[in-house]
Formats: structure tokens, sequence, C-alpha cells
């Protein structure tokens, strides 16, 4: 059973630490363990006090890195909105080139 319950907290300690870190392939990976063993956790039978208690924080640490990364894709997605907004400007750029370059 002390098995599990540091099983619980290692686990929770990566995805918290990956997802502060914004290690986006650590995050991935912590969460491929997670779904491991997603039966085992859901059942939780016949577990301890302290295992449970490690179970909380488990699932505060899984909250906190969803919200971080809902949080990181709204970044990227108002920063992929503003490329978009400027693509014609850089278009036009490219195709006409350096307005300096014409005038030495």
């Amino acid at each position: 059973m002390a098995d599990r319950q540091a099983r619980l907290l290692r686990l929770a300690g990566r995805l918290s630490h990956a997802a502060t870190m914004r290690d986006w392939a650590e995050l991935a990976e912590a969460d491929a363990e997670l779904r491991a063993h997603a039966a085992e956790f859901a059942a939780r039978e016949h577990w301890s006090t302290a295992e449970l208690r490690a179970f909380a924080v488990l699932e505060h640490a899984h909250l906190q890195a969803r919200e971080r990364c809902a949080c990181e894709a709204e970044r990227t997605e108002a920063r992929m909105a503003e490329l978009r907004s400027r693509r014609s400007g850089w278009m036009a750029y490219a195709l006409n080139g350096d307005p300096d370059e014409s005038n030495p």
C-alpha cells in the first residue's frame, strides 16, 4: 500500500513540475503513466487514508496541469491569430522585397 501512496505522490510531483516548467514532453509522459493506472485509481477499493490523501494531491496536481495547458493553448491561439492577421503584410513584403534595397 505504501507503494501506491508513493506512486501517487511521485506522479503528482511529475505532473506539477512538468506543467510549471512547461515541459510538454514530460507532461505527456506523466499523463501516459496516469492513463496506465486509471482503472486502478478510479476504483480506489481498500485504500488507506494516506493513499486517499495522496490521490487528492494527484487530483489537484492534475487539475492544475490541465489549467496550465488550457492557458497555454489560449496563449498559443492568440499568438497564431496575431500572426495570421499579419500574413498579408508579409506576403506583400515577400513579393515586393525590402523598399530600402531599391534606394542606394
